[in-house]
């Protein structure tokens, strides 16, 4: 049980499961306007306290909210297929913007890199 994503509103909670990363957002059933987020507790029967953002919220520390999250049975093989699917999904549709956005500026990963040099001195400084 984690965290992951870029920092800030971009970020979820994620749960291993079957040696898989899975998006905590992508479990829950039906699908919720709330972005799961920061992943607290999670008990022996399966439970898991979150906070989250209620919809229009992009601020944790502002207006974030503490969810309970209570599992409706165990991880079968249709859920870990669905699991997997959505990841891969995710991980192609990444790639493609990566490669596309290095084609158009090669010098995109050195940029991005520099802005985070930058802030990281403002943040020393």
């Amino acid at each position: 049980m984690g965290q992951s994503g870029v920092c800030g509103p971009d970020s979820h909670a994620f749960i291993w499961v079957r040696g898989e990363m899975a998006d905590l957002n992508d479990l829950v059933i039906p699908k919720s306007d709330v972005v799961v987020v920061e992943p607290t507790v999670i008990a022996d029967n399966g439970e898991i306290g979150v906070n989250g953002l209620p919809p229009g919220c992009t601020d944790i520390d502002a207006c974030g909210h503490p969810y309970l999250l209570i599992p409706i049975g165990d991880c079968d093989d249709e859920l870990a297929a669905k699991i997997t699917a959505l990841q891969n999904q995710r991980w192609q549709m990444l790639r493609q913007s990566l490669v596309s956005l290095m084609q158009k500026k090669p010098n995109a990963a050195e940029m991005v890199l520099q802005r985070m040099r930058d802030e990281m001195d403002v943040a020393i400084t």
